[in-house]
């Protein structure tokens, strides 16, 4: 199956450079991605056991029609055409023979050059082509051209030598030297390329608490170790990508920067670093930043274990945030591409916006993982035109793609359906990420500190739990997790069951089934074909679990009060005449008081969306799975205290404000709330007998 389509952007640049002057420019190509993923050939026997597991992961979802037609789920015969997600970051530098002034040096009198960066995919092509503009932070602009033919150039941290070939390998074969991370502290990283431990750790705080300050200046003369323009720019690069991708204070930086060297020396004096907004807008706008990353924090559970902390905003993200295909249409049809300071590349961008391209996924997601202590980084490849994250346990290197996984990428009208989430591309190793359509080719693959992937340890550890091949967003709910799991007789059936999961033992625990689903999700409004897979979906409130028919929603609540298999289930709607007449519902998510669902007649076709207010939803779970009738302080018990509500309210005292209340206190049930409801209240009270209420 190959879901994964759009251009190859390449953007690439390096330095002529001389005493006298400077010039830059840069290579920008694109290309169109090819379908299949593409192995480099090597000799080593690793390498072709990597292939040829990669080659056996095929995914078949075959439709089974009356008349024995066969309408495939994925668009493997109908490929779309899609720009590519990724912008090269740029970074200046500025010369002169007056460098000791370079704070009132004229830069438009100064050449300027584009330092080789990691980020997001593009690495350095050998022949300059293109001059960059004056302005520090902007990247050349992009023009679809063929793909470039050189082999990528090495990034900041790659060694001359040999790297070993991929394999799957323990965490002493491949020695990996970054640590865990502490907030605002960047010692875990360790050297980063040329710079020693300590330089690099001196660098990154630098940078960070420049960004935490707002500030745009970095003086590095007073630097215990100097840095160098010929031996040290990359990984200088380097430290300064990962630090703004990594935390919070960076989502309002420019991807880019420019530094200033001496003439005679070559040693790095300074660097000035651009916001993405004028100064009278970022703290208004970084507070806002904050506000939301707070928000997505506050959910994560203190007893959850990275893999689940990974878990968890990897299908979040899935189901809230959309793949920016409508902007990159929009500059397609002008015949031009975003800049490099479109929102669309940005972790602030996808904040503010909900929707962005694979690096604004990427950005944002390794924010929140750091965020939370488990170490994560961005990684960008020539190849794929494209960034993903790596996440580092206990040593050992996982991949986690979001963007790729979520369903927007799953369907040929490029349009997501909120809790349609792949899980093809969570904690993968490298043969994992080749089967779900990421081109390999060796050292291609990098984190932002230069590193590339295929010199870390990574295993298969992860690739058989509870999240392995659902494609419904799983939720937290409970003492465990939420997990659509597939009939392996009949796929037309699936059942939502709840999971615990073992981190010490790194195992899955089934706990119990909560609901089962077996509709038919037609491919056609007349009814007379459909798909084999099961496509309910789901999504959890206050533990209570909503899920899809094809024509409807129902919801599943714990009773209050009862065993541990007690569960109510609510019928809450069905499709409306016209709201069917789009078809079925394959989507739906929940956002504040609204529900969100998407109908349409079939894959292939662009969704339409409606939504419902949650209220009304509410009120009936809470009424049916709960409290007697007659308890009128929630408390599910019946006690003096109700008697006395009651009469308050029925003598004009209090108010009974809420509407499940007055509907457990209108005993008699005819609607008044009297002194009939108060004497049968009375009577309960006395006996502890209530009634079942009605819904």
């Amino acid at each position: 199956m190959q879901k994964h389509f759009y251009r190859l952007i390449a953007s690439a640049a390096a330095a002529a450079i001389t005493v006298a002057q400077l010039t830059a420019s840069a290579q920008v190509a694109s290309a169109k991605k090819e379908k299949e993923p593409v192995m480099q050939t090597s000799e080593t026997s690793a390498l072709d056991e990597v292939a040829s597991e990669a080659a056996g992961v095929e995914k078949n979802d075959a439709v089974y029609a009356s008349e024995g037609v066969i309408d495939p789920t994925e668009p493997d015969s109908d490929e779309p055409d899609s720009s590519a997600d990724l912008i090269i970051v740029t970074a200046e530098l500025i010369s002169s023979e007056q460098q000791a002034e370079e704070e009132s040096a004229d830069l438009s009198e100064t050449s300027e050059t584009e330092a080789p960066t990691e980020e997001p995919t593009e690495a350095p092509t050998e022949e300059p082509t293109e001059t960059l503009t004056e302005e520090p932070t902007e990247a050349p602009t992009e023009v679809p051209t063929e793909a470039p033919t050189a082999d990528p150039a090495p990034t900041e941290a790659v060694s001359e030598e040999p790297t070993e070939a991929v394999t799957d390998v323990p965490a002493d074969v491949a020695e990996h030297e970054l640590g865990t991370p502490t907030k605002n502290d960047f010692s875990y990283l360790g050297a980063v390329g040329s710079l020693s431990a300590a330089q690099t750790k001196e660098v990154a705080d630098l940078i960070y608490n420049a960004i935490s300050s707002h500030e745009t200046k970095i003086d590095f003369r007073d630097l215990k170790e100097k840095m160098y323009r010929s031996k040290d720019i990359d990984s200088l690069t380097a430290v300064f990508n990962t630090v703004v991708y990594s935390c919070r204070e960076g989502v309002l930086t420019n991807q880019g920067y420019r530094y200033y060297t001496d003439s005679n020396t070559e040693q790095i004096l300074n660097m000035t670093i651009s916001y993405r907004l004028p100064d009278m807008l970022y703290d208004d706008a970084m507070t806002l930043a904050n506000e939301k990353i707070d928000a997505l924090l506050a959910q994560v559970q203190p007893d959850w274990s990275a893999p689940e902390i990974a878990l968890f905003f990897h299908d979040y993200m899935a189901v809230h945030y959309n793949y920016d295909y409508e902007t990159l249409r929009e500059y397609e049809e002008m015949e031009a591409m975003p800049d490099a300071g479109a929102a669309c590349y940005t972790a602030y961008g996808l904040l503010e916006e909900k929707v962005a391209v694979c690096q604004g996924y990427a950005w944002l997601y390794n924010i929140l993982l750091n965020e939370c202590g488990v170490e994560c980084y961005m990684v960008t490849s020539d190849e794929n035109a494209h960034a993903w994250n790596a996440i580092m346990l206990d040593g050992v290197c996982y991949q986690v793609d979001v963007t790729w996984d979520d369903s927007a990428q799953l369907r040929t009208s490029q349009t997501g359906l909120d809790g349609q989430v792949d899980h093809s591309s969570f904690l993968n190793n490298v043969a994992g990420m080749i089967g779900s359509g990421h081109k390999f080719n060796e050292r291609d693959w990098v984190l932002s500190t230069g590193q590339p992937v295929d010199e870390l340890p990574f295993s298969n550890d992860y690739s058989n739990h509870f999240w392995s091949g659902t494609r419904c967003a799983i939720y937290p709910y409970q003492e465990g997790w939420l997990v659509k799991t597939p009939d392996p007789e009949n796929h037309r059936a699936a059942s939502y069951v709840l999971y615990d999961y073992d981190f010490e033992n790194n195992e899955d625990i089934w706990v119990r089934q909560v609901a089962s689903e077996a509709d038919r999700w037609y491919c056609d409004l007349e009814k007379t074909r459909y798909y084999s897979d099961n496509y309910s979906v789901c999504a959890v409130e206050d533990d209570i679990v909503y899920y899809t028919t094809n024509s409807g929603v129902l919801a599943v609540a714990h009773r209050e009060g009862g065993g541990t298999y007690d569960y109510v289930w609510e019928w809450l709607f069905g499709l409306d005449e016209e709201e069917a007449q789009n078809g079925f519902i394959y989507g739906m998510r929940i956002e504040g008081d609204k529900m969100y669902y998407q109908v349409i007649p079939s894959l292939t076709s662009t969704p339409v969306e409606y939504c419902r207010d949650m209220e009304p939803f509410r009120e009936q779970i809470r009424i049916a799975s709960g409290a007697p009738a007659g308890d009128l302080d929630g408390d599910f018990t019946l006690t003096v205290t109700d008697v006395v509500t009651m009469y308050q309210h029925i003598i004009g005292k209090t108010e009974i404000e809420s509407e499940t209340a007055k509907k457990r206190a209108d005993l008699v049930e005819d609607g008044v709330l009297d002194v009939f409801d108060l004497t049968m209240l009375k009577r309960l009270v006395t006996t502890q007998q209530s009634p079942i209420l009605s819904s």
